[in-house]
């Protein structure tokens, strides 16, 4: 991934900020964060370092930035003295799957442009800014870039800046200046950019800061395994489970594998293989599931195949972790752990068959 990032401040301090770090020491994992502070001044100043500091801090603990802006909005209106507020974006990448989960509170919508296309505004789920309601909830919206992709966020300061008729440059000229330079990398694509924003504003005095941070996505596609090490079949029975487990644990053993990677991976096959069990065939119908295995030192696919009636637990409302035990609804939490443990997770349904497959990447 190639990246450059710029922050102008209207003043000697500023209140917008970005930030971007990795989530593990592969870096692997990438998070990108741009927010705009209300007001000016030192109060501006010091809120933004508590709100990055924060917002840092959830992301390396989670890496759910809807449930860090919940966490993060909280903290900042126990302690908002001057009733300031800060609207912003996280964006969290896989750099090996393309997978990218992004929040929004109250910013504006970043241009993308997908394998060469022209830039357009990023859809957004809505988002109320942090530090006005302290029940506030946010959503993730999920979706994966391939090599070329281009993202660029930016605060208001940029779309928003005037000239001396007090005319805005606006989304539009935004938008048609940015497919003017979308072959260029992101560090000249920035700095022309915000050149033709400085033609159109003239002597007019900067009116606020003006931030932004260029993405170009240069990742390796998701990997396709045709074929597969080895193949096993099972009755669709939960009592097959314990079977299934010892015959995969030879593989995973054979991998070299540490123990806390096949617990994961246990917990993920009880999940999926329970689950075609009960909702694919049920408790009296019985059937078969094909399990298709490919194990080594880089990476961890299986496949998991049955003539079922059509189930995608995929498509499980998500489950909300900032809600008490109590008020979160029954079900749920395993796919939800077969998705944080596992790099990628997809399902189709062809040819009257359920097809689910699960990747996840070694790094050493």
């Amino acid at each position: 991934v190639k990246i450059y990032a710029s922050m102008v401040a209207a003043k000697e301090i500023g209140g917008d900020f970005y930030d971007f770090f990795y989530l593990d020491e592969n870096e692997s994992k990438i998070v990108f964060v741009i927010a705009d502070v209300s007001g000016k001044g030192v109060p501006a100043a010091l809120f933004m370092v508590i709100a990055k500091t924060l917002i840092k801090q959830q992301m390396l603990i989670h890496n759910n930035p809807a449930q860090a802006f919940f966490r993060v909005n909280e903290l900042l209106c126990e302690e908002n003295k001057h009733d300031m507020f800060i609207t912003s974006l996280i964006f969290s990448l896989d750099l090996i799957t393309g997978k990218m989960v992004y929040a929004n509170a109250g910013h504006n919508a970043p241009l993308i442009s997908f394998s060469g296309t022209p830039y357009e505004f990023l859809k957004l789920a809505k988002g109320v800014p942090l530090g006005i309601f302290p029940a506030s909830k946010h959503k993730n919206l999920t979706i994966y870039l391939k090599n070329g992709d281009k993202l660029y966020l930016y605060t208001d300061g940029i779309n928003e800046a005037m000239n001396k008729y007090d005319e805005q440059f606006g989304n539009a000229r935004l938008l048609k200046t940015a497919n003017e330079y979308i072959s260029l990398n992101p560090i000249d694509f920035d700095m022309a950019l915000r050149h033709r924003v400085a033609e159109f504003t003239g002597n007019a005095m900067q009116s606020d800061d003006m931030t932004s941070v260029a993405v170009h996505y240069k990742g390796t596609p998701l990997i396709k395994v045709k074929t597969f090490d080895k193949n096993f079949v099972f009755n669709a029975s939960e009592d097959e489970l314990s079977n299934m487990l010892e015959r995969v644990g030879v593989c995973l053993n054979e991998a070299g594998y540490g123990e806390h990677l096949k617990i994961q991976i246990n917990v993920v096959i009880e999940e999926i293989f329970v689950n075609i069990a009960r909702y694919a065939y049920g408790k009296d119908k019985g059937g078969k599931v094909t399990a298709r295995l490919s194990a080594d030192k880089n990476k961890f696919v299986m496949q998991f195949e049955d003539e079922g009636t059509p189930f995608n637990p995929l498509v499980y409302k998500e489950v909300d972790m900032t809600a008490g035990i109590h008020e979160r609804n029954i079900g749920g939490l395993g796919i939800h752990l077969v998705k944080k443990w596992m790099d990628e997770v997809t399902y189709e349904r062809l040819i009257g068959k359920n097809i689910l497959t699960v990747y996840k990447f070694i790094r050493r």
